[in-house]
């Protein structure tokens, strides 16, 4: 149970690292809305075709 429990804790403090560095990323694009951002998705569009 101990192992479970750890391994159950490790998981939920990585999801939740996850998310809070998904949120940051988003916060910085609204504060900031730089255009590169904008050139950098076209660039990945035309590299899939």
């Amino acid at each position: 149970m101990n192992i479970l429990s750890g391994l159950l804790l490790f998981f939920l403090g990585g999801f939740i690292g996850v998310a809070t560095m998904c949120i940051v990323q988003v916060g910085n694009k609204k504060d900031y809305m730089v255009p590169d951002q904008e050139e950098q998705i076209n660039e990945k569009k035309v590299n899939h075709f």
